[in-house]
């Protein structure tokens, strides 16, 4: 879901600069539906499975999908006469699956933290109804934004975060959750230990999942990839939240390079007006 929510904005950000107009949420909702046809649900017709993300045959695979993720896209395709595209799912739930793909919308370069933070929220709100839900992402949307366009240190990008986050109603239970595992980084506790408390990023009414495919034991990762991990070895890491956050932490080294060239050109995002903002290949700053 990283991948289209990437997707989503890079369309969204080439719809404003073509059009002048555009509601990001709407078309990063568009882009989930895509994503909801990799797991072999949804209702989308063939002609609307448009892009080239949607083409790679390795996404169509289901890697334990979020089961709010799943419920709130397929209620909206069910009854997408009746809805509309960036409306805030209508549900409870608050557990890991808005955050953990909130990353990628610091590419719309240009706008202020409370502009980030603002569409961190909406993208999460698609699919998570509960504040508690909505708002870490806006928290880490926020603090890549300071991290990667300001330049800014992982410690007063928390704070900036944190200031962010404190003005939205209902924001105390994301901000209890803050500052503790601020205080657990500093401390520098045993992992095990910081398992046995809240910090396992997942609504406890809901059942377990299982890890990801490819996801083995910690020692089965490469060496780089365990030291973006942050964790002793001897951690069990079958939390994909804890593997997609900081696997998005290590890209961020790289988040100026150039596209790929296979996403640019003849096989990249090719021109068009459409509502979805499908347009020539974006330039990010």
């Amino acid at each position: 879901m990283t991948l289209f929510t990437a997707e989503g904005l890079i369309r969204a950000a080439v719809r404003w600069e073509s059009c002048g107009i555009c509601h990001p949420p709407s078309v990063v909702h568009h882009a989930y539906l895509r994503w909801l046809a990799t797991q072999g649900e949804g209702s989308r017709g063939e002609s609307e499975l448009d892009g080239w993300l949607v083409g790679e045959r390795f996404l169509h695979a289901r890697r334990a999908p979020g089961n709010s993720c799943l419920a709130a896209l397929e209620a909206h395709a069910a009854h997408a006469s009746d809805t509309r595209f960036g409306e805030p799912a209508v549900n409870d739930s608050k557990d890991c699956g808005g955050v953990m793909r909130a990353a990628p919308v610091w590419f719309l370069a240009g706008r202020s933290a409370t502009e980030i933070f603002k569409l961190g929220v909406e993208t999460a709100a698609l699919t998570h109804g509960h504040v508690t839900g909505q708002l870490p992402a806006g928290v880490l949307a926020t603090a890549v934004h300071a991290i990667v366009d300001e330049e800014l240190d992982l410690t007063p990008a928390l704070d900036q975060a944190t200031q962010e986050l404190r003005g939205w109603a209902g924001h105390q239970e994301t901000l209890i959750a803050l500052r503790a595992s601020r205080r657990e980084r500093r401390a520098r506790p045993r992992c095990q230990s910081v398992r046995r408390q809240r910090f396992d990023g997942r609504d406890l009414r809901q059942p377990d999942r299982s890890p990801p495919r490819g996801v083995g034991a910690p020692g089965r990762l490469a060496p780089r990839a365990r030291g973006a991990l942050g964790h002793r070895t001897k951690c069990h890491l079958g939390d994909d939240f804890v593997l997609q956050i900081r696997g998005q932490a290590l890209k961020l080294g790289e988040a100026h390079r150039p596209l790929p060239k296979r996403m640019r050109g003849s096989n990249g995002i090719r021109g068009g007006e459409d509502e979805d903002g499908r347009g020539a290949t974006p330039v990010l700053h």
